[in-house]
């Protein structure tokens, strides 16, 4: 009997590690507020930064929020509000900047 409870118990600590490490880890998370473009975690360099500056006001984005996350090829982008109409050119600037 004591076993079963030992085994209960290892299969229920497994299952809250896995749980808590569920949540998706961001490379960085760029957000854009009234048109203006802020790091708000992580880091990225500037060539990218300016990269995204400038697809941003070239098809006048004013809200929306870049995350990056880490995948099997490289570094995936998830994109939110106006900005997700963009992603394939924000993926090509990640991948190719200028």
């Amino acid at each position: 009997m004591i076993t079963v409870w030992i085994g209960i118990s290892i299969g229920l600590v497994v299952l809250l590690l896995i749980a808590m490490n569920w949540k998706r880890q961001y490379v960085f998370i760029l957000t854009i507020t009234h048109s203006t473009l802020k790091l708000t975690h992580g880091q990225v360099n500037e060539e990218f930064f300016e990269d995204v500056q400038r697809i941003c006001k070239l098809f006048n984005v004013a809200e929306g929020q870049i995350k990056a996350v880490q995948g099997r090829k490289g570094v995936n982008l998830i994109c939110t509000g106006s900005i997700k109409s963009q992603q394939r050119a924000l993926q090509n600037a990640l991948n190719h900047p200028i």
